[in-house]
């Protein structure tokens, strides 16, 4: 089932649409019933102050139904509250994941622990994160938590966390665990943590006024209203105060009874997709079948005990609250329609009772039936260091959902009409996923495990800055010297001999493992790691690609979490704008030359490129206007692009570096850094694949 990374990032924005809809439709009901109560009180307060007069006027009380003033008001009043709720929400989020992370009560795991399902936890989602091209995200666990469940949350790729309960480390198998992040790493590249994290905004603001209701019954508590004298009317006020808090208590629960709403209406049915997506990541149904299975049939199933649950519920991997309102309230499908689309013959799960070893030698040997002997054996080897890399990435692939699915097996991992990297943005497969473990196992276990610290991971990425010229090398080490920690500096002379080569896939992953390390800086820390990465960079006063590229990935990267936070929304241009056309310029004269130093080649190259912009037509810029500082300008210009001008740049830029029919691993790792710095990471480059 191909899906398309473009498109699902537009139908993650039009549920942003349906979001405003919903709570506009969700606040001009709690104003309605705002003003009924308001009025009500009005009108009660005003008779009741005519029955304390000495004489009872004949004159009828006018009720407040029909005052538009009143209506004005309480309209007003209603949209503020709900608006500064919903600010101060996002303002609380604007740090990312690891807020709703720490918030729900979740510790944050290393990947030097020694507990085998911590390890097994972090390899899987390591290599995800690596095959999808993507900074490894930090992975946290619920260890209160007895419910089968996960989930993602961020606003993009690069500040994403992983989160899953104790359960679900240490009840899955590799292989359901696997299928579960897998759904996970899917909300990630198709946009839907952007949308989960304002959907929190949005609940808290149409909770808030219920909130404040509940505030202030509470402080009512602590009053005392005295019997005599100028005290006589505090009784009333009282009673006023109590019927206020009464009626705002009940507004709230219209809140909560519109906020479940909406979360059930954008959430529900992007699960069904995120499902689809695991089964086309991984090529094995057994193994989100078989988690979805194991909820099914447990006793406390994905529930979350933690009180700020509910705040997040619709980020959850299964339902993680008691459903009410006949199932209308739910944010996820029922377990068994989500099993049941992903297994519809039944082949791949059994109940908990029922699992058997399979037996050797059965009629069920071969690639189908060691799909199902993965989902019998419970826990994780007892190093799993390796664990993926030793199994070969022979899972079943199909159609999702269709009856074809789990019979005969069309194909093994080698897919047999190979995607190009333009069709594989934002996209994972079996073959991602095992060449990443691959690496991984085959990186020297110093550099790996230096990669998986803080520390380490700054001398992992001085490491590949030093310069394989020995005079450079020599200025670099001097410089470092004096700007890092004598540790940091020992551990990168250490180091240095057994990095894998600049250019090649094992240092890009290795990158991306450090990248995900480097988020546990403090900012300090940081900031001294940034100016040590641009010494080194300028330390020969030329800057080359492979270092603008790392460069990129890595600074640029952090750069949002440290410098600027994570970018919430912007204006959003197409390639038309003038800004876009000249950056997109400068992008594509850059890839041009890149691959080539003749002026007719570079001007081939550019012209098969520009071909993929029509109706935008672009200029070749000299190659003294093609210099680093100006691409960095350009990224940063581009960072605006629509999601439609973001792939019909990237497809040019494919067609410009396959213009001579060779793609060099420097070409290939170029271009997967452009698509990362416009937030669509690019799969690692399987054999033989091509770019478009």
């Amino acid at each position: 089932m191909a899906m398309d990374f473009f498109e699902h990032q537009q139908q993650a924005r039009r549920r942003t649409g349906l979001l405003v809809t919903l709570f506009v439709a969700a606040v001009l009901a709690i104003i309605a019933v705002t003003y009924l109560a308001v009025a009500g009180i009005l009108t009660t307060i005003q008779h009741q102050q005519s029955m304390m007069r000495d004489a009872i006027s004949d004159r009828p009380v006018t009720p407040e139904f029909g005052s538009p003033m009143l209506l004005a008001a309480v309209g007003c009043s209603v949209v503020a509250v709900v608006l500064c709720g919903s600010l101060y929400k996002l303002a609380q989020l604007r740090d990312g994941g690891h807020v709703i992370a720490d918030a729900l009560g979740a510790r944050l795991i290393t990947p030097d622990s020694t507990d085998p399902h911590e390890q097994q936890l972090h390899n899987v989602v390591e290599e995800m994160a690596i095959a999808s091209g993507m900074p490894v995200p930090p992975v946290y666990v619920m260890d209160d938590e007895r419910g089968i469940n996960a989930f993602a949350a961020g606003y993009l790729p690069g500040d994403a966390i992983v989160c899953v309960t104790h359960a679900c480390m240490t009840r899955l198998t590799r292989d359901e665990l696997q299928g579960v992040i897998a759904h996970e790493f899917s909300h990630i590249l198709n946009g839907d943590m952007q949308t989960n994290i304002r959907l929190m905004g949005v609940i808290h603001g149409i909770l808030i006024i219920g909130l404040i209701g509940m505030a202030l019954l509470r402080s009512l508590r602590h009053v005392r209203v005295g019997g005599r004298g100028k005290d006589k009317g505090g009784g009333g006020i009282l009673i006023a105060m109590l019927a206020i808090g009464v009626a705002l208590l009940v507004i709230g629960y219209v809140g909560v009874f519109f906020a479940n709403l909406i979360k059930a209406a954008v959430s529900r049915q992007r699960e069904f997709l995120a499902d689809a997506s695991a089964v086309q990541f991984t090529r094995n149904p057994a193994g989100i079948a078989g988690a979805l299975n194991k909820i099914d049939h447990s006793g406390k199933g994905a529930m979350i005990d933690h009180p700020h649950a509910a705040e997040a519920s619709h980020m959850f991997f299964g339902e993680a609250l008691m459903v009410g309102w006949f199932g209308l309230t739910a944010t996820h499908p029922p377990i068994k329609a989500r099993i049941h689309r992903i297994d519809p013959d039944g082949l791949y799960v059994q109940t908990e009772r029922a699992r058997k070893p399979e037996r050797t030698g059965s009629a069920g040997n071969g690639l189908a039936g060691a799909l199902r002997a993965v989902s019998v054996s419970d826990g994780p080897p007892a190093n799993d260091v390796d664990g993926a890399s030793r199994k070969a990435v022979a899972h079943a692939s199909g159609s999702f959902g269709q009856h074809e699915l789990p019979g005969a097996v069309a194909h093994a991992s080698g897919s047999s009409c190979m995607r190009s990297a333009m069709e594989e943005v934002g996209q994972v497969s079996a073959e991602h996923i095992g060449q990443a473990a691959a690496l991984v196992a085959s990186m020297p276990a110093a550099v790996r495990q230096a990669a998986h610290e803080p520390y380490g991971a700054m001398a992992v990425v001085f490491g590949l800055l030093l310069s394989p010229v020995a005079e450079v090398r020599r200025k670099q080490l001097d410089a470092l010297k004096q700007t890092v920690e004598s540790g940091v500096y020992a551990l990168t002379f250490r180091l240095v001999s057994a990095m894998p080569q600049r250019q090649t896939p094992a240092c890009l992953a290795l990158l991306e493992m450090a990248a995900g390390s480097l988020r546990n800086l403090t900012s300090k820390q940081y900031q001294a790691f940034r100016a040590a990465v641009l010494t080194l960079i300028h330390a020969d006063d030329k800057v080359e690609l492979f270092e603008w590229m790392l460069q990129r990935l890595v600074v640029t990267q952090l750069d949002r979490l440290f410098l600027r936070g994570p970018t919430v929304s912007r204006l959003r241009l197409g390639l038309q704008a003038p800004a876009m056309t000249s950056a997109a310029s400068v992008m594509l004269s850059m890839t041009a030359y890149a691959g080539t130093t003749q002026t007719a080649a570079a001007r081939s190259a550019f012209d098969a490129g520009n071909a993929r912009l029509v109706p935008v037509k672009l200029d070749l810029l000299p190659l003294e206007q093609c210099r680093l500082p100006n691409l960095d300008q350009a990224m940063a210009s581009l960072e605006q692009l629509t999601l439609e001008g973001k792939k019909k740049l990237l497809s040019a830029l494919a067609a410009t570096i396959a213009a001579d029919r060779q793609v060099t691993a420097m070409e290939a790792e170029l271009f997967r850094g452009i698509a990362a710095g416009l937030d669509c990471p690019v799969p690692l480059m399987l054999s033989g694949q091509t770019l478009i």
